[in-house]
């Protein structure tokens, strides 16, 4: 047990020295290990009773806790974005993505419960939206949705964007209605700030 302690916390300093905050997660997603970085995503990330990681915000929780069972269960990566709420100073304001790793083979026999590990990363605000096919891996959309949301991030309004992919405004809104489900959003301002 105590080498399997070790061996998370050492993976968690690992990352931590090149910057990244992370954490190993065990069942139900409480924290075995966790570096000294994870408290740079305050106002995100928490960890609160019995060990276990929440997120700030419904939507935001709700897709975590969607990821962490589609990791546990199949062994999927999973990454989504979590905006943070406005707040004073420097540290407010922004969009973290969550990585979720399942461990696997070796690393599972290492760590034994802990199944899962976490990693976040800030959002660069200067660069532009991404392309679609990236779009589609991180949130776990179809093409067709990835590029409506790339022409949203782009500056389209909704009408635009749907004549550009050569849909109708129906399809273009029943495309946008998913991907505010896949992103945790609920507004297109609020995706294209999350993009």
């Amino acid at each position: 047990a105590r080498m399997r302690l070790r061996a998370a916390e050492d993976t968690v300093s690992a990352l931590g020295a090149v910057g990244l905050p992370a954490a190993v997660l065990g069942r139900d997603a409480q924290v075995l290990a966790a570096n000294d970085l994870l408290g740079t995503v305050g106002g995100v990330l928490r960890i609160g009773a019995r060990d276990r990681v929440t997120l700030a915000g419904p939507g935001a929780q709700a897709l975590f806790a969607k990821a962490i069972e589609e990791t546990a269960r199949h062994g999927a990566v999973r990454s989504f974005p979590v905006t943070r709420p406005e707040a004073d100073g420097a540290d407010g304001g922004g969009t973290v993505v969550i990585h979720l790793l399942p461990l696997r083979r070796g690393a599972h026999e290492i760590f034994g419960a802990g199944g899962t590990l976490l990693v976040a990363t800030q959002a660069d605000p200067s660069v532009t939206a991404p392309a679609p096919a990236i779009l589609a891996n991180l949130f776990d959309l179809t093409v067709a949705e990835a590029r409506l949301a790339a022409s949203l991030a782009a500056g389209l309004s909704l009408r635009d964007a749907a004549a550009r992919g050569g849909i109708t405004f129906a399809t273009a809104r029943s495309y946008l209605e998913r991907v505010f489900r896949k992103t945790g959003t609920n507004r297109q301002g609020e995706l294209i700030a999350v993009i």
